[in-house]
């Protein structure tokens, strides 16, 4: 039934459009055969007839054509619109539910299983023109005769009843493959990021390659050997009923009942004619298995297809108006729980305060909730508990994608686009150079047409990357992970000493998630979290060592003054 739902929504007009004309083939088919069976029976065949009998073909020809044209582009218009849906609910999906799933299940629902679903809705016009010549040709025999109806209805009912058990054991290892394929495409990713690792450690190598990978693939060998080969056996039996329902009439049926000969012939030449559309059919019912299956596993990942997907407009006052004149901003006892097998972890309940032109420093051990807390601010976590105020205002559900525009955030984790998605590429190119220069990237890419030349970097220079991006997008509030890790020692203390008090000079907010301590006394403030919990806060007039740099004392000075990035 839902997958009935998504194909009238999908592309629906050309798919109804393609079915009719497909009923329309099947009809005149139809129509052809009882045609022959009349000629036949009158043993000739009037000059008239031939003019009807080639006109009937004719018709059958050009709405087959039709059908299989628009086909054609129901296939490819509803393999864009499913994958456009999908990549929309994952945009949409919560950032927290989206890495409970893995990267794995996510990338094998956009290749494989949208391809499954896709190609069900492409065989719908074909399944119409079947499923039309055998409910035509059912109809045909009961006028010729109600017992041959009776009876070859009963083998189809046995033979669809047979084939449909022997499909839902096929169907069990089908779920069971699909498991396999997320885990493989998890697998074929870790080859890809996991590369040095594997080439550093031998037995780690042959290990993962013979237990996780080979493993992997052998189970869905398998399991997909045993669904296709049992889809195989429930064709061949669909098909042996053809001869079965052959010797019935020939030898069994006659012996039992007043059949007349021309009764018995043109029973079996309807029969003959339909058994071809209802072992089309019956073929087509794995494809609607696969697909079924696959729509299951969406659901399972809470992205049903079926339901109206979320549209890109974004409810709630437009916050982006506070943006140049926005005066505080609260965190009020926010909490946020991680659950795993043995054990959960909780962070908060957190209360904290920012104003602008202020630099904050989060510190604390692995583990203490520093990201956690950080995703929590820029609005990608939702807190299970307490509330996040700007200037008052309630962040809620209606407003939280107008509340993300504040932040430009850099996660040890961050990901390069090629392209300036986002930026106006004509207003920001001409600041590019001066920024590639600054973040020491001048001989390494260039940008043109808003597209870099390479995002093959180190990670130290993707970073770099990334914070010249950030500083494009020009918003109030900046988040570092973890950021000057990756950076050599002479960058890192331009990064501290320059550029974190020229982002402060130009009236944002800086927050940095941190180890460095020799660069502690240049924060405003220093946030230490413990177990999820805030230990201490310092001001920087409590700071034991607050002397800085002559470096940084001229970039404070240029932060009295306003002094832009």
């Amino acid at each position: 039934m839902n997958l009935i739902r998504l194909i009238l929504r999908k592309s629906h007009k050309i798919t109804l459009l393609a079915a009719m004309a497909s009923i329309g083939a099947g009809l005149a088919t139809t129509v052809l055969m009882a045609f022959i069976n009349r000629v036949l029976a009158q043993k000739q065949a009037p000059p008239h007839d031939g003019l009807i009998y080639f006109g009937i073909c004719l018709f059958s020809i050009i709405l087959t054509a039709v059908s299989q044209i628009l086909l054609i582009r129901v296939a490819q218009r509803g393999t864009l619109e499913l994958r456009m849906d999908l990549n929309r609910r994952i945009l949409n999906t919560p950032l927290r539910q989206l890495e409970e799933t893995g990267p794995g299940r996510l990338l094998a629902a956009l290749t494989e299983h949208v391809g499954e679903i896709a190609q069900a809705i492409t065989v719908v016009p074909v399944l119409s023109t079947n499923l039309t010549i055998v409910f035509c040709c059912i109809a045909y025999l009961f006028w010729l005769s109600w017992v041959s109806m009776i009876s070859i209805v009963a083998f189809v009912v046995i033979g669809i009843a047979g084939f449909q058990l022997i499909a839902l054991i096929a169907t069990e290892s089908l779920k069971i493959a699909h498991k396999d394929q997320d885990t493989l495409v998890g697998h074929f990713r870790s080859v890809v990021n996991g590369i040095k690792e594997l080439k550093l450690h031998r037995r780690r190598r042959e290990e993962f390659v013979s237990r996780a990978l080979e493993g992997t693939e052998l189970s869905l060998l398998r399991n997909r050997q045993k669904a296709l080969t049992l889809f195989t056996l429930g064709n061949v039996y669909a098909s042996s009923l053809l001869y079965l329902t052959l010797g019935l009439f020939l030898f069994v049926l006659p012996a039992l009942l007043p059949l007349s000969w021309t009764q018995t012939l043109s029973s079996i030449m309807v029969m003959m004619f339909f058994m071809g559309p209802l072992g089309a059919v019956v073929g087509l019912l794995p494809v609607f298995s696969r697909a079924n299956t696959a729509l299951k596993k969406f659901e399972s990942l809470g992205m049903s297809l079926v339901d109206v997907p979320p549209g890109d407009a974004v409810s709630g006052q437009p916050l982006q108006e506070r943006r140049d004149s926005w005066s505080r901003l609260d965190l009020e006892g926010i909490a946020h729980t991680y659950y795993s097998d043995d054990h959960a972890f909780t962070l908060g309940p957190i209360s904290l305060s920012f104003g602008p032109r202020e630099i904050v420093f989060v510190v604390g051990g692995n583990g203490s909730g520093k990201t956690t807390l950080a995703k929590l601010l820029v609005g990608l976590y939702a807190p299970e508990a307490g509330e996040i105020r700007l200037d008052r205002e309630l962040i809620t559900e209606a407003n939280r994608e107008h509340y993300r525009q504040f932040f430009s955030a850099i996660f040890s984790d961050c990901h390069l686009f090629e392209s300036l998605f986002g930026l106006d590429a004509v207003v920001v190119e001409p600041h590019v150079q001066q920024l590639l220069t600054r973040m020491q990237l001048d001989k390494k890419l260039t940008l043109k047409d808003g597209v870099f030349s390479t995002l093959e970097l180190s990670q130290g220079q993707r970073k770099r990357l990334a914070l010249l991006t950030a500083c494009l997008e020009d918003r109030p509030f900046y988040v570092f992970d973890e950021w000057a890790a990756d950076q050599d020692p002479g960058f890192r203390d331009i990064f501290y000493n320059q550029i974190i008090f020229e982002l402060k000079a130009s009236g944002k907010t800086v927050i940095i998630i941190t180890h460095d301590d020799r660069y502690f006394h240049l924060a405003d403030r220093i946030v230490k979290l413990d177990c999820g919990r805030i230990i201490t806060e310092t001001f920087r007039e409590q700071l034991p060592n607050p002397q800085m740099t002559s470096t940084s004392a001229a970039a404070n000075a240029r932060a009295e003054s306003g002094s832009p990035v």
